[in-house]
């Protein structure tokens, strides 16, 4: 269980980096 939520964290903190990185480069 503990792998499965640290994957998804890692993946929801590397969405929030694009979107930040995408809002940063408009």
């Amino acid at each position: 269980m503990s792998g499965k939520l640290s994957k998804l964290d890692k993946i929801i903190k590397s969405i929030r980096l694009a979107k930040t990185a995408i809002k940063k480069g408009l």
